[in-house]
C-alpha cells in the first residue's frame, strides 16, 4: 500500500498527487528561495512554456528570454522581500492564444519566503465566455 502524504486538508498518495497536478489546466513551476527550478507539472498536450527535465536544478533567469531578465530579477526581489505577494501578466501570442501568468510568493506560517510558484494558463476560451451555463451535463 502506498504511503500517504499528510496535507493541510487531507492525505494523498504520491501517485494520486502527481496525477492531480498533471490534470490541472495550468502549467505549474516551483522555484526555491535560491531561484532554482525544483518542480514543474507535466500536463498532457502542447505546452505554452515547454519545460524539459533539464530545467530542474537551473536558475529561473535562464528560463526567460535575455530581454526580460531585468524585469524578472526585479519581480523576484519584490516577491522575496514582501513588496509583492503576487504578480499577474497576460498577453496574446502570435497565433491568437491568450496567455495568463501568475507569479506568487510561497511563504511558510511564519512568513519566511520559500520560493515562487509560477502558473501559466491558456485563457483563450475563457475570454469567449458570455452569459452563464449551470448545466453540468451540457
Amino acid at each position: 500500500m502506498e504511503k500517504l502524504l499528510k496535507l493541510g486538508t487531507g492525505s494523498l498518495g504520491i501517485k494520486e498527487l502527481n496525477l492531480i497536478l498533471n490534470r490541472l489546466p495550468l502549467e505549474l513551476t516551483f522555484v526555491d528561495k535560491e531561484n532554482i527550478v525544483q518542480y514543474f507539472n507535466d500536463i498532457p498536450g502542447e505546452k505554452l512554456f515547454a519545460r524539459t527535465p533539464n530545467s530542474i536544478g537551473r536558475d529561473l533567469l535562464y528560463a526567460h528570454p535575455p530581454k526580460s531578465k531585468m524585469v524578472v530579477t526585479k519581480l523576484i526581489e519584490e516577491l522575496k522581500d514582501g513588496t509583492k505577494d503576487k504578480q499577474d501578466a497576460w498577453y496574446q501570442q502570435k497565433d491568437g492564444t491568450m496567455v495568463y501568468i501568475t507569479f506568487a510568493a510561497v511563504r511558510d506560517e511564519a512568513g519566511e519566503f520559500l520560493g515562487i510558484l509560477e502558473y501559466v494558463q491558456d485563457i483563450t476560451e475563457i475570454n469567449k465566455i458570455e452569459g452563464e451555463n449551470r448545466d453540468v451535463n451540457a
